[in-house]
C-alpha cells in the first residue's frame, strides 16, 4: 500500500480518484476567464490593427 500523502484523500467509488484538501473552485474560474477574456481583447485589437493596416495598404495604392 502507498504511503500517505499530507492534503489528499482517495474517494472509496468503483475507481478510486485522489482530491486534494483545497475544493475551492472560484480562483480556477476567475483564471480561466481572466484568461478567456484577455484571449478575446487580443483577438479584437489585432482585427483592428489588421483592418486599419489593409486600408492604409489600399489608401496607398
Amino acid at each position: 500500500m502507498p504511503t500517505t500523502i499530507g492534503n489528499v484523500r482517495l474517494d472509496d467509488e468503483a475507481r478510486p480518484t485522489a482530491y486534494t484538501a483545497d475544493y475551492d473552485w472560484r480562483g480556477s474560474v476567475f483564471k480561466g476567464s481572466l484568461l478567456l477574456l484577455l484571449g478575446l481583447g487580443m483577438t479584437v485589437i489585432l482585427v483592428t490593427v489588421l483592418k486599419r493596416n489593409d486600408r492604409a495598404v489600399a489608401g496607398s495604392s
